[in-house]
């Protein structure tokens, strides 16, 4: 099966149930989830499109490191790791030592992988930091600062806390959609009363005229495409709100046993559990910066604000000098 036919599978919405209806012109439309159709939960189906788009390299989104471009190689922070001079992608380079034996024969004797500025390499920036960094050094202190995050979630037991911003972000955003739609509905019956005075007006029985109907039908289709594409982005929110949400489930239960976990994994797994945490990690020749998730910090500090409430720890971000 080619790459292309593995495409047009994972984006078909049919999986989640839905049915798709191509137009000769305008935007495709969705009907409604039927249960009898669905082999993939819609949230998963939803998930595999926000990973699709972040990895696609003319995305937007791509640019958030969000997910790792390949999980190829060995090296376990390619795709989150950057220059910390210049902000350049830190690429995987290998260094071999040889020596000349006494027959003359070259030999290896010595092989190390380290991560390398790919913007000072290509000339595309004008990096004056160190170009090259011990993969063994920036590995380790990272995760030092992966298992500090993960010290401080074991803490506590905060499954209610993930609840209480789930009710609260969810039910957001599907009132929103709610009342939208109920405003779309209403555009569509307007419309039809609209159109259905079209034969009228061509025969001179309407109290509108046909360049006045013309107009009011032209701005009801307008009003119309409006609400559409509101609702389509708040339902966009709402699917990456509930992605974030999934993974953060999944991150409340892997916790108690993510090091085991990790330390086991294939150096695959390894990376796409490294980002499931890490944001970016920055490197330079003095410090090694790990950024979190953006809604691993948020969350990390709505129970901040508690734990200084109730007297207990405060939640850090630290970093670590590159000695």
């Amino acid at each position: 099966m080619g790459a292309a036919t593995v495409n047009v599978i994972l984006k078909n919405p049919i999986y989640k149930g839905v049915m798709r209806y191509r137009k000769e012109s305008g935007d495709d439309t969705f009907s409604k989830p039927i249960p009898e159709l669905i082999i993939v939960p819609e949230e998963e189906w939803n998930s595999v499109q926000d990973i699709r788009e972040k990895k696609n390299p003319k995305s937007k989104q791509n640019k958030d490191n969000s997910v790792p471009m390949s999980t190829k190689g060995s090296l376990l922070l390619t795709g989150i790791a950057r220059c910390g001079c210049c902000n350049s992608r830190l690429t995987s380079t290998t260094f071999v030592n040889k020596y000349k034996a006494a027959n003359g024969e070259i030999l290896r004797y010595y092989q190390s992988k380290s991560y390398r500025c790919s913007g000072k390499l290509q000339g595309k920036t004008d990096c004056n930091g160190q170009a090259t960094f011990s993969s063994r050094k920036v590995e380790r202190q990272v995760m030092k600062q992966v298992n500090i995050y993960l010290n401080q979630l074991q803490t506590i037991d905060f499954g209610s806390k993930i609840e209480s911003i789930k009710k609260k972000t969810l039910n957001e955003e599907e009132k929103k959609i709610k009342k939208l739609q109920s405003i779309l509905e209403e555009h569509y019956n307007e419309l039809s009363v609209l159109n259905a005075e079209v034969p009228k007006a061509i025969m001179g029985k309407s109290v509108f005229k046909p360049e006045m109907l013309s107009g009011l039908i032209e701005t009801k289709e307008n009003e119309i495409t409006q609400t559409s594409n509101e609702i389509n982005e708040i339902e966009k929110l709402l699917s990456s709100k509930k992605i974030e949400i999934s993974e953060m489930e999944m991150l409340k239960e892997y916790i108690p046993i993510w090091q085991d976990i990790f330390d086991n994994a294939s150096t695959e797994k390894k990376k796409m559990m490294l980002n499931t945490l890490i944001d970016v990690v920055y490197v330079s020749q003095e410090k090694i910066s790990v950024e979190i998730k953006v809604r691993l910090k948020e969350f990390l500090s709505h129970l901040s604000s508690e734990s200084k409430g109730a007297g207990r720890g405060q939640w850090f971000e630290p970093t670590t000098d590159h000695n």
